[in-house]
């Protein structure tokens, strides 16, 4: 029951009990890793596990390439667009008219050294590829981090980590293009600026940047450390974009009789690890909610023989029974690598019997933010 909490979006912000932190996030490679990557070229098809429509097309895999870009087909229709000089060398030509293609962050970039390729399509309610720690050709530094997942809704959200910088490349061309295309052709719309939540009434949305020089990093670049989400609407597409937001968790109240729950950042793609410590029985409970109480209400008041103790917790969504060993006991919560959990609140707190099993205890409230 569980897997069902993960969807769950809360959207109001309670200051007193939790603040989102702030900073520079990583983005973290979930899935199987390519092996080997494409270089300049485009990886065999690969299937989304659900059908994705864009402007009514239906398509059901991908192709990616090394250089920010994927490809849709349909039972590899169209084909993968060319490769080599087509890849390192970013058009808004190509963009509009090759077929629908996706550029996460297409500029002439490699693997490099150290990065790699991932693909999570196993779900069937997204696919998530990211380009882990790739570098500007020929390896010039930063290494950078960028990532696209696709819904069976029609959205598209592409994240961007805080060292994208659009720097020059010294090969190929010295732009960069982020945006989404059906690549049917026509005359191409005018740019967007993605960072001010753009919106068209054309199935290509897209914003070009170009480096001043070899090695050297556009100082007008704006997207980095963001997520930009692109979503259908009856004739274009709508933009909006966010900070890329750093996973929280945060710890409110005291618990009673020395039991604690504590935990690791809810990173998406992730494991969340909680720890409840201090238990004085075997077993115990952990409470999973939307929101917090803050501060507590008394359990004594709520009718339960539990002095001193207080909940923290509103809106019970669930809960699951843990077994401890020295008084501690651990749960996973899997976070699938799905963009559109950022934000998403989870409340947890637990519980366990007394050694004589006639009460029981409470932990303190945790608070998690799902994130980067």
């Amino acid at each position: 029951m569980l897997k069902l909490l993960l969807p769950i979006v809360v959207a109001t912000v309670i200051a007193n009990v939790h603040s989102h932190a702030s900073g520079q996030c990583a983005i973290l490679a979930t899935g199987s890793a390519v092996t080997p990557p494409p270089i300049d070229n485009w990886t065999a098809s690969i299937p989304l596990g659900f059908t994705f429509l864009m402007n009514g097309v239906p398509y059901t895999g991908i192709y990616v390439s090394d250089h920010g870009l994927v490809a849709l087909h349909n039972n590899g229709t169209p084909a993968a667009p060319g490769s080599g000089a087509t890849l390192w060398s970013p058009s808004t030509s190509l963009l509009h008219a090759g077929g629908p293609l996706i550029a996460a962050y297409w500029s002439d970039h490699t693997v490099g050294s150290t990065g790699s390729i991932y693909i999570d399509n196993v779900s069937g309610s997204y696919a998530t590829i990211t380009w882990i720690n790739h570098e500007t050709y020929s390896q010039l530094q930063p290494a950078f981090s960028a990532q696209v997942s696709l819904f069976p809704d029609g959205r598209v959200v592409v994240c961007l980590d805080p060292r994208v910088q659009n720097q020059g490349s010294s090969f190929g061309a010295l732009n960069a293009i982020v945006g989404v295309s059906e690549g049917a052709g026509g005359s191409l719309p005018l740019p967007s600026d993605l960072s001010a939540n753009a919106a068209n009434n054309s199935f290509v949305i897209y914003e070009e940047f170009t480096a001043p020089g070899v090695g050297q990093s556009n100082p007008n670049f704006d997207l980095a450390n963001k997520v930009m989400t692109f979503s259908p609407t009856a004739s274009g597409w709508q933009c909006t974009t966010v900070g890329l937001g750093c996973a929280a968790a945060s710890q409110f109240g005291s618990g009673c009789v020395g039991l604690a729950l504590a935990s690791n950042l809810p990173v998406i793609g992730s494991n969340w690890d909680l720890s409840l410590t201090g238990m004085q029985a075997g077993f115990g409970l952990i409470f999973f909610g939307s929101a917090p109480l803050y501060p507590g209400v008394s359990m004594v008041s709520l009718g339960f023989h539990a002095p001193g103790c207080d909940s923290y917790l509103a809106n019970l969504l669930s809960a699951i029974t843990v077994f401890g060993m020295g008084g501690t006991a651990a749960y996973t919560v899997p976070i699938p690598a799905n963009p559109g959990l950022k934000g998403t609140w989870l409340v947890v707190q637990g519980l366990s019997a007394t050694s004589n099993l006639s009460s029981f205890t409470t932990s303190n409230g945790l608070a998690g933010t799902f994130g980067f």
